[in-house]
């Protein structure tokens, strides 16, 4: 507020003084003491703290309104604000603004939100002989993610195997626990058909968006040419439900990946046979790096504790990859 004092001059030997009157405005203050938030794709909560002697009003932005917003139920106090941040589902970082305001001072807050690096869906159709390698390559798996930066990236498992299919998330707590979490139960099913795969893969992809993405299909493998043939077969994935048993076709696995999964990254194929330019050259506009073996791959399969942590790397992630497959196996056989 403005305020006023009086001195007063004095003549001792008479009735004479002097007023004199001063007069101090006071200085408007408008401050925040943070003036930039940076938050991962999850959202959250945010304080805005305002130091001010003056009346203000606070707005969030037109173009923002549809993921910032004040929660004015839980209002800390008359200068501290809450505001909740959505989850941004899309696939670009966005940046909002605040606007703290009075008659002639602004200050503007500016929220940054991210969205993850790298998704990637390990599809494991284990539903026949090999469904005994499974439990070590999922354990290895959660060996590797103790390495990786969960907050922006995200490792999801879809398994089929003996049991019911489950969807998992495996990830790191605020603690540095690893979680392995069920995000979805399904009933028995045929995972090598189209229809269950493109299913699976919407709703993670969707689920869980990103700047880049990576695919890792686990099972049996045969190659290019389609299923069935009177001769040698080539297909990846074996599903055995009963006396029946299903693969999928790699017209069927391109059809699946150009209609339901974003451009990858990489695919990993951790299958027998999966290497040939023909099957490669199928899927040429659907991923940027395929890394496969040519011919039979051990039943164990990748060192998924070694590549996993590779795989949300930046750079020459595919590459990377397949040396450290190729490293594991070449050091054991020659120990």
């Amino acid at each position: 507020d403005n305020r006023t004092a009086e001195i007063i001059f004095f003549d001792k030997n008479s009735d004479l003084k002097e007023i004199v009157k001063i007069e101090q405005k006071q200085h408007d203050a408008l401050l925040i003491t943070t003036s930039k938030y940076e938050l991962n794709q999850v959202g959250g909560e945010i304080e805005v703290e305002i130091k001010t002697n003056i009346d203000y009003q606070i707005e969030v932005a037109e173009d923002a309104k549809s993921w910032i917003s004040e929660n004015t139920t839980r209002a800390l106090t008359d200068k501290k604000h809450l505001f909740s941040i959505a989850k941004n589902e899309g696939t670009k970082e966005r940046i909002g603004e605040i606007h703290v305001k009075s008659d002639k001072k602004q200050e503007i807050i500016k929220i940054y939100q991210s969205i993850n690096y790298r998704t990637i869906l390990a599809y494991v159709v284990a539903d026949n002989s090999l469904n005994y390698f499974f439990e070590s390559d999922f354990n290895e798996m959660l060996v590797g993610i103790q390495n990786v930066d969960t907050d922006i990236n995200n490792m999801i498992i879809y398994v089929d195997d003996n049991k019911m299919p489950k969807l998992y998330r495996i990830y790191k707590n605020k603690n540095g626990t690893i979680k392995k979490d069920i995000i979805h139960e399904y009933n028995e099913q045929i995972s090598t058909t189209p229809e269950v795969m493109k299913e699976v893969c919407e709703k993670v992809f969707a689920d869980y968006p990103a700047q880049s993405y990576g695919l890792i299909y686990w099972s049996h493998g045969e190659g290019w040419k389609p299923m069935p043939q009177t001769s040698s077969t080539r297909w990846v994935g074996q599903d055995k439900s009963g006396e029946m048993t299903d693969y999928t076709n790699i017209d069927e696995l391109k059809n699946v990946l150009e209609s339901s999964v974003p451009h990858l990254d990489f695919l990993l194929y951790d299958a027998c046979f999966m290497m040939s330019i023909e099957a490669s050259y199928a899927l040429r506009d659907e991923v940027d790096y395929i890394i496969a073996s040519p011919t039979e791959i051990p039943g164990p399969g990748a060192p998924y504790n070694t590549i996993i942590p590779i795989m949300f790397k930046e750079g020459n992630t595919a590459v990377d990859i397949a040396n450290a497959y190729f490293n594991a196996y070449n050091q054991q056989y020659n120990d």
